[in-house]
């Protein structure tokens, strides 16, 4: 199984580094304690493009957190495979907790769905104009 799961890994950190792709995002809603709430963001600081992956995880995170109105676990910097191995820069999402039975329900939610995406978005066009620059 785990075997699995990191080739897994691997197809998608190669596949966005043969592609070029300008950033990975990773989204996912995440599971814990019943009492479990909130969203957080991570990046891998000591990447090529690591400063770039910490910007990129603040936008995202302050956009989320503004939107959604889910408790702030903040912006972390983690060693994950994606986060770790991709060229471009890269975070990995958490989206409130499938564990605690309310923020689950919102997660089930196509209009709360609809508000993550609008965030995620609207801080991909932030990072975007500020690297522009």
């Amino acid at each position: 199984e785990l075997g699995t799961i990191t080739a897994d890994l691997e197809y998608r950190t190669r596949l966005a580094n043969e592609l070029g792709v300008d950033v990975f995002v990773s989204i996912h809603h995440n599971s814990g304690s019943s009492s479990a709430r909130g969203t957080e963001t991570y990046y891998t600081d000591y990447t090529l493009n690591g400063r770039q992956s910490q910007t990129l995880a603040r936008l995202v995170q302050q956009r989320l957190v503004n939107t959604t109105g889910l408790l702030n676990r903040g912006v972390k910097n983690y060693d994950y495979y994606v986060t770790r191995n991709t060229d471009a820069p890269a975070i990995l999402i958490e989206l409130a907790f499938l564990s605690n039975s309310e923020e689950g329900k919102l997660a089930m939610d196509p209009v709360f769905q609809q508000e993550e995406a609008e965030a995620i978005v609207s801080a991909l066009e932030d990072f975007f104009q500020g690297t522009a620059k």
